[in-house]
């Protein structure tokens, strides 16, 4: 069952692996099956090494309860679940903790956007979800980090398809996208991003973030160029 999505998400998760963003058997990766309701993801406690198409289980996006495949779900798979359903467009999640970015998000700082190089990919700074004031719960703490991510576009009004990615405040990047492929690449910009606005404050820490209309202008110029992914900023569409 689902063949085609289990090989797509194996084949973004090589490059998660490529890209040393997951290592032995952190991490975690999904894809949603919006018309038959199903997610496939990778089982818990399986060594990247080892996984092959056939590994990954598929689940009930309702209950997360196994349909198919050998074992238990990854960790984490609770607040997949609850984007697939809460946030529409989804069809993807990579969460993982990548140095860089997981540094952001123990540090309770969202990622800045700091040049184009930045705008290049996301319509400006990475998110932060607010701090927890819930006890850490092994049942039920990841159903409250998908409720958290939930509750921060709901507080925003923020589109989650501007900017595909956000910190989770103490524990690190979730990212997405319209397919496992997709998802994946998100993960690597955030954490090449992450890198970068660490080192660019380094440098000089008095640097001020672009300005809205600063990215704007970029993606108008890279709109002619016929790659922006989207012509819209921040909830604003950008003049012809």
């Amino acid at each position: 069952m689902l063949e085609n999505l289990r090989s797509a998400v194996h084949q973004a998760t090589l490059q998660l692996v490529e890209n040393g963003l997951v290592d032995y058997f952190r991490g975690n990766i999904s894809a949603f099956d919006h018309r038959r309701g199903l997610v496939v993801v990778k089982p818990r406690g399986i060594d990247y090494g080892s996984l092959t198409p056939e590994s990954y289980l598929i689940v009930s996006a309702r209950t997360g309860q196994v349909v198919e495949g050998l074992g238990m779900p990854a960790s984490g798979i609770d607040a997949h679940l609850k984007l697939y359903r809460d946030l529409p467009g989804i069809r993807s999640i990579v969460s993982t903790h990548s140095k860089y970015a997981t540094m952001w998000a123990q540090a309770g700082r969202q990622i800045p956007c700091l040049g184009v190089v930045h705008a290049d990919f996301f319509q400006g700074e990475i998110p932060i979800t607010a701090a927890g004031n819930h006890e850490i719960d092994e049942d039920s703490y990841y159903e409250k980090v998908g409720e958290q991510i939930v509750a921060h576009y709901e507080k925003s009004n923020e589109d989650p398809s501007l900017v595909p990615a956000i910190l989770v405040n103490r524990l690190g990047p979730v990212c997405w996208g319209g397919s496992a492929m997709e998802a994946a690449r998100n993960a690597v910009y955030v954490e090449m991003l992450a890198e970068l606005a660490f080192g660019t404050l380094a440098l000089n820490p008095e640097i001020p973030p672009l300005r809205d209309e600063d990215i704007k202008r970029h993606f108008s110029i890279m709109k002619k160029r016929g790659v922006a992914p989207t012509h819209r900023i921040r909830g604003r569409q950008i003049e012809s």
